[in-house]
């Protein structure tokens, strides 16, 4: 969902033709529902109390989205197209 030659972030509100609007749609959906999802996970896991979140010099100080996103894995079912919580990234 980035420019291929700039690697920028493309958005909604960046006055996209009709047919590259079509094509991110579906996208934009897919990682809207991962991310709340991730957020959903990421509270029932225990991660959003951990030490990074409150650390001020960390990364991801107050940054939960950023956080549960970097932390849960997500996979796209091959039938239903749906994402389904795939576990905690343990690695750093």
């Amino acid at each position: 969902m980035s420019c291929p030659h700039c690697k920028k972030k493309i958005e909604s509100k960046d006055n996209l033709s009709a047919p590259i609007a079509a094509e991110l749609a579906p996208l934009v959906n897919l990682k809207k529902a991962v991310e709340e999802q991730a957020l959903v996970h990421a509270r029932d896991q225990g991660i959003l109390g951990e030490e990074r979140l409150a650390d001020e010099n960390d990364f991801y100080h107050g940054k939960s989205q950023e956080y549960a996103n970097h932390r849960c894995s997500f996979y796209q079912c091959f039938e239903c197209k749906k994402p389904y919580f795939g576990g905690l990234i343990d690695c750093e």
